[in-house]
């Protein structure tokens, strides 16, 4: 699949986020959906904390099951794992009831727990 190149005024090319949020409907739709903010405020080592894991996890899985974005098995797998783990907490669900009314659309890995 050849990427989308855009160009700016001035004749530059780019492609990449940039390009896709410019020239991309379901680009746009994705990155606007506002299930995808979740406050992460610092990482262990480079990595995700392990409190925080479980977020991170079902916005992936959210956005494999709400937009068919790709998770190899693998990372399928981690995502499991961590939604397992981790579960949501009263934080979490408060900010998925806020979005949800927003938004007018569930993310299923949340819609049980929270309610």
């Amino acid at each position: 699949m050849n990427e989308k190149i855009c160009t700016n005024m001035r004749g530059v090319k780019y492609k990449g986020e940039r390009c896709c949020r410019k020239s991309d409907d379901f680009y746009q739709k994705m990155d606007s959906d506002i299930f995808n903010i979740i406050p992460i405020v610092d990482t262990y080592n480079g990595e995700i904390r392990p409190q925080k894991r479980g977020d991170v996890a079902r916005v992936y899985l959210y956005y494999n099951a709400h937009y068919g974005m790709k998770l190899s098995e693998k990372e399928q797998f981690k995502y499991f794992k961590w939604h397992q783990e981790d579960k949501p907490d009263k934080q979490e669900c408060t900010l998925y009831q806020t979005v949800k009314k927003i938004q007018k659309n569930r993310n299923i890995f949340l819609e049980e727990a929270c309610n």
